[in-house]
């Protein structure tokens, strides 16, 4: 896998999980950086200053204006296009009420975009025309004339592959992101180093604590990624990862260093099954996933039920595997 397509996928990874102003400020840096890298200038206004105004950031040079948009509570699939569609209107009406009216961010709207958190998903199913409409609309009623459209992760992604890869870092690292930067260094030693440190907490928590075992079957994520011929044995690894969040929480959130270590070896799982994706499929991806990660030692056979827990964990968590 190309350095430049592990960041950027990095970056889309670490936004599909994000809400509200976390999300916000994780687009702040890239849009920045884009714009930049054009001669122009993109403003975020702060929010805690009395409101953004509808205004989540604009291109100073071209009046283009962003509002960004993710939810922190989950809308029912049948509310999604419903919910869209007036959210859209009322940001785009707000903004160019504010600008052709008020004279508000230098007066010039010549384009409104809007970005909502898909997380791994596409848009809702609807039509341009539905925004189209409702575009030509504001248009009339202010007597402006500007570009709009709805877009989600894949136009952030669309932004990262046109920069170059030191800046895909620095933007990392001001995500906080530091994991994909060590990934360029690590040896396998390391990774099983870390795998065996979380086996020996998640025993001791298996066989020391009193637990009565979840059941859980996320059917729908198993049959959408076609687990077809592993689904029961994940189902079993499932009711296990209450172990794997115990370590989690007691143990590696507390220790700084560990955690760096749970955090790269986290990274390395979602970077080998980026790369596997390209070319398997279903039970042969998940498969293929836990032998090349097996196979970084010759006690594939005592180290694979730990590697398979760690990814059933971050199959629930959903970082690997669509949702």
């Amino acid at each position: 896998m190309s350095d430049k397509y592990s960041k950027v996928e990095a970056i889309i990874k670490d936004l599909q999980g994000k809400t509200g102003m976390n999300f916000q400020n994780g687009v702040k840096p890239i849009l920045e950086e884009y714009y930049k890298m054009q001669g122009k200038t993109f403003t975020m206004p702060d929010p805690s200053y009395g409101g953004d105004d509808k205004n989540d950031g604009w291109v100073e040079e071209d009046g283009i204006f962003y509002q960004i948009y993710a939810p922190i509570v989950i809308v029912e699939k049948k509310s999604i296009i419903g919910d869209l569609r007036d959210k859209f209107k009322e940001d785009l009406e707000g903004i160019a009420n504010h600008v052709t009216k008020n004279g508000k961010w230098g007066g010039k709207f010549n384009e409104f975009i809007f970005l909502y958190n898909t997380h791994d998903k596409g848009l809702p199913p609807e039509t341009k025309s539905n925004y189209k409409e409702i575009a030509l609309e504001i248009s009339k009623k202010y007597s402006c004339n500007f570009k709009s459209k709805l877009v989600n992760l894949d136009h952030i992604r669309d932004l990262l592959e046109q920069l170059p890869t030191e800046v895909l870092s620095k933007i990392l690292r001001r995500m906080g992101n530091f994991t994909i930067e060590a990934l360029e260094d690590i040896t396998p030693k390391a990774i099983i180093d870390t795998i065996e440190l979380i086996c020996e907490k998640v025993h001791y928590f298996e066989y020391s604590t009193e637990f009565d075992y979840r059941i859980i079957t996320p059917q729908e994520k198993l049959d959408k990624n076609n687990l077809i011929e592993n689904a029961p044995k994940i189902n079993l690894i499932l009711k296990k990862t209450i172990f794997m969040e115990q370590v989690e929480g007691d143990f590696i959130n507390s220790d700084f260093v560990l955690k760096e270590k749970f955090d790269v070896l986290k990274a390395y799982i979602i970077r080998e099954y980026l790369e596997l994706r390209k070319r398997f499929l279903g039970d042969e991806l998940y498969n293929n996933l836990i032998d090349n990660l097996s196979n970084l030692v010759n006690r594939a056979g005592f180290i694979k039920p730990t590697i398979e827990l760690i990814v059933v964990f971050l199959f629930e968590k959903c970082d690997i595997f669509e949702k």
